[in-house]
């Protein structure tokens, strides 16, 4: 019982020590152009609590990412925002914005203890030009 409830308390120690707020830009369609291709646009920035901010790549978990991308910083947001991050955009600071790398995908809930706090890794790159 003893252990139980030492677990309890570590896991719930660990969901609110993270409290760093990012700052994201989601991405949905514009419409297209001319051309007839699909345009874009980023809303204002929303802050996310709750998150944890990394340079570089972490080294124990491969990232598929387009041939020459280099990982300038790491992201890790909590449940629901996987989803909503494709083309998006991330800052630290509301400052400085990198662009996602690819289509982030939540963790399949099974894999994750109950309270942990990060359902997706963002993989992210300065922007080009």
């Amino acid at each position: 019982m003893e252990r139980a409830f030492t677990s309890s308390i570590n896991q719930s120690r660990a969901a609110t020590m993270y409290k760093m707020t990012l700052f994201v830009k989601t991405c949905s369609s514009a419409g297209v152009d001319r051309f007839g291709n699909e345009t874009h646009e980023l809303s204002e920035p929303i802050a996310v609590r709750g998150c944890m901010f990394a340079p570089g790549a972490p080294q124990d978990l491969p990232i598929e990412r387009p041939e020459g991308v280099k990982i300038k910083a790491t992201a890790y947001l909590p449940r629901g925002w996987a989803e909503k991050l494709k083309r998006g955009q991330v800052s630290a600071d509301g400052k400085l914005w990198l662009d996602v790398v690819g289509e982030p995908y939540a963790y399949p809930r099974d894999m994750l203890p109950p309270l942990f706090p990060f359902d997706c890794v963002v993989p992210l790159k300065e922007q080009d030009g």
